[in-house]
Order: structure tokens, then sequence, then C-alpha cells
């Protein structure tokens, strides 16, 4: 079995304070959970825990509809997982 930190040998951060443009060919931009207050399309990677970078599709990211970077036609967030709690309510 592959060790999880294997998937993300690919990963690729984006800048702090960069607003995406484009996506390299083959690559995805996901961006965390972390949604700052006053969070808005332009909110720049790298205030507020806000972190953003490239990677290889997985099925560990989803397709996000947050409008955060604009510029990029399609982009996703990671995946949130419940946890015991929500997983037996």
């Amino acid at each position: 079995m592959q060790r999880r930190d294997d998937e993300w040998k690919e990963v690729r951060y984006v800048r702090a304070f960069v607003e995406p443009r484009k996506v390299p060919r083959g690559r995805v931009l996901v961006h965390n959970h972390i949604r700052p207050v006053g969070f808005r399309p332009d909110y720049p990677v790298g205030w507020s825990g806000f972190r953003a970078w490239t990677m290889k599709p997985h099925p560990s990211v989803g397709v996000c509809k947050c409008g955060w970077a604009p510029l990029v036609r399609r982009h996703y967030r990671v995946a949130r997982r419940l946890d015991r709690s929500e997983a037996q309510a």
C-alpha cells in the first residue's frame, strides 16, 4: 500500500499575495478549507491561513464554487471529511 504522503508529492504552492491566472496542463488549482472574515473572489493567498496550490487531479479534492480566483476557469478545494460525531448522526 502506498503512503498517503506519496499522493501529495507533486503539490506546488501558489506564492503568497499572487492571484492565480492560469493552471498548468494536467494540474488543478486547489485551496484549503479556510474562509477568513471578509473572504471574496480576489482574497490573497497567505492571509489568515488561506492557502492554495496546484496538484495532479486526485479524489481528495472536489470542485469548488466559492468564486475565488475568477481568472481560472475551475478550481477545487480539499474535500471535507466527516468527523466521528457527524458520521454517527
